[in-house]
């Protein structure tokens, strides 16, 4: 599995949240992620190297629908979006009251013998908000 520090944040010179919108988000605990209430409802977003078919990783695309399975440890959690090189750091998001937020980061995947993909892994937003904090605080 990934190390839990396994993503980056980025300062933009620029707010762009205030043109183009911003998503928020999420602490929700692994139990729950993986309950029914969020079963085949998260969406993954990311450039994939794999779409576009045309030009590849150009555009960002998304899959809905997918599962958060479980559990690494208790900042990384493991799924079943479709990814591909390319779609890390892209947000798993959960729809909570008609509104999207982020609750973790794509970050790696899991491969077989046969190269065959097993299962994705993800870095929980409450590690990724704590350390945020404490950079902010300091």
């Amino acid at each position: 599995p990934p190390h839990p520090d396994d993503w980056a944040l980025v300062v933009l010179s620029k707010p762009l949240g205030e043109k183009y919108g911003t998503i928020g988000f999420a602490e929700i605990d692994s139990a729950e992620l993986a309950s029914e209430s969020f079963q085949e409802k998260l969406l993954m977003v990311g450039y994939s190297g794999d779409y576009p078919v045309e030009n590849p990783g150009q555009t960002a695309g998304a899959h809905a629908g997918c599962t958060v399975l479980g559990e690494d440890n208790l900042e990384v959690v493991y799924h079943e979006c479709d990814t591909f090189p390319g779609s890390s750091g892209g947000p798993v998001l959960a729809e909570i009251d008609e509104q999207f937020y982020i609750v973790a980061l794509n970050s790696a995947e899991a491969r077989d013998s046969f190269g065959e993909g097993v299962v994705n892994y993800a870095v929980k937003v409450p590690r990724m908000l704590r350390q945020i904090r404490a950079q902010l605080t300091n």
